[in-house]
């Protein structure tokens, strides 16, 4: 069995900030703080998700009443009219969206029929142009 003398401190510089909710599956570069600047010592693969142990039917309809929730703000934002709605939501609600669908484990599938469930139900109140 093999031994290391020393321990040699690697570091690889990233804030959290910068992986996207969908997660980071990338190789990255190893460097070694030196007195005269960063020596690359190699690459490191790394692989980052996000996740939560909920459950899936739990989740879907956590899901679902938060796209209401988003979906009413657009609508009252935009002052839509019947057929009028152009079908797109501001970044930030998009953003939440998928940051829940990520951390929920929901499958496109799954983020579509909510989709749908949510707008089929609001036609009946404020009919949407679907195309």
């Amino acid at each position: 069995m093999a031994f290391l003398k020393r321990s040699v401190p690697i570091l690889y510089a990233t804030s959290f900030q910068t992986v996207p909710s969908s997660g980071m599956d990338r190789w990255l570069p190893l460097e070694k703080p030196e007195s005269r600047g960063r020596r690359r010592r190699g690459d490191i693969h790394v692989a980052l998700t996000l996740s939560t142990e909920k459950n899936q039917d739990l989740t879907s309809q956590e899901h679902k009443h938060l796209l209401k929730i988003l979906f009413a703000n657009e609508l009252q934002a935009s002052q839509a009219q019947p057929f009028k709605w152009n079908g797109t939501f501001c970044k930030e609600s998009v953003s939440i969206l998928a940051q829940h669908a990520v951390q929920g484990k929901l499958t496109g599938a799954e983020t579509a029929l909510a989709r749908w469930l949510v707008y089929a139900h609001t036609h009946c109140d404020l009919p949407l142009d679907y195309r």
